[in-house]
């Protein structure tokens, strides 16, 4: 079984591997499980992965790589409630960076929780409630009353995280580390912030070259210049 110290080992690689060989401290390989591995940060982690010798496994829905990626076992499904694949199978460690509408995520996180051995949710600095100081893991997180919601927005976003935030926590029952990064860029990410409502290709796109310049996105209607 992996240790929480496993698992943010795993998740320290996608900001030090390239600048900080020698923080890259091996984690003893083992089972992996990445729902959805074919966008965000997904590639990131599995190339990671198994270059470190991890067994890892995909579950998606088949269309960014249509034929699979090479060295992992993929289950095709959706999380949408198309979840058979995933029935009575078992993982080290489960990372979770595609979940963002609360009943799909405890509906997958319950299913899979007596087969992990850890999990690493994903979040966003979006779920706390306000930005008006500095806020820490005790802040104040956003809430949504419609639990069954599903329609993204730049406003529904950050409650609807944090809803998955604790559906992920109760399933786990403290197997599970929730990270809540700022906005993640690079060249897989732009369509992510389209696919989620946050921010039209193009203005994502343009957003990402002025974060790299450090000069803020004016755009009334985007979130990655202040929010993950």
């Amino acid at each position: 079984m992996r240790s929480r110290r496993d698992v943010l080992q795993m998740a320290a690689w996608l900001s030090t591997s390239a600048a900080l060989p020698a923080a890259r401290a091996a984690a003893r390989p083992g089972t992996l499980l990445i729902l959805g591995g074919t966008g965000f940060i997904g590639p990131h982690l599995t190339r990671e992965a198994l270059r470190r010798g991890w067994r890892v496994t995909h579950f998606n829905r088949g269309k960014t790589a249509a034929d699979g990626v090479p060295g992992v076992e993929t289950l095709i499904g959706d999380r949408k409630g198309q979840l058979d694949a995933l029935r009575g199978r078992s993982w080290d460690v489960l990372v979770d960076d595609t979940g963002f509408i609360p009943k799909y995520v405890k509906m997958s996180a319950e299913l899979l929780a007596p087969g992990i051995g850890y999990c690493l949710y994903i979040s966003s600095i979006s779920v706390y409630a306000s930005f008006a100081r500095p806020n820490d893991e005790h802040s104040p997180i956003g809430t949504v009353s419609n639990r069954g919601l599903e329609e993204i927005t730049n406003d529904s976003y950050g409650p609807m995280k944090a809803l998955c935030e604790q559906y992920s926590a109760a399933a786990f029952k403290g197997r599970i580390s929730v990270v809540r990064p700022g906005y993640i860029g690079g060249r897989s990410t732009a369509a992510a912030a389209s696919r989620t409502g946050r921010c039209a290709p193009r203005r994502a796109a343009r957003c990402l070259r002025r974060a790299r310049r450090a000069i803020p996105c004016r755009s009334s209607t985007c979130a990655i210049s202040r929010s993950g």
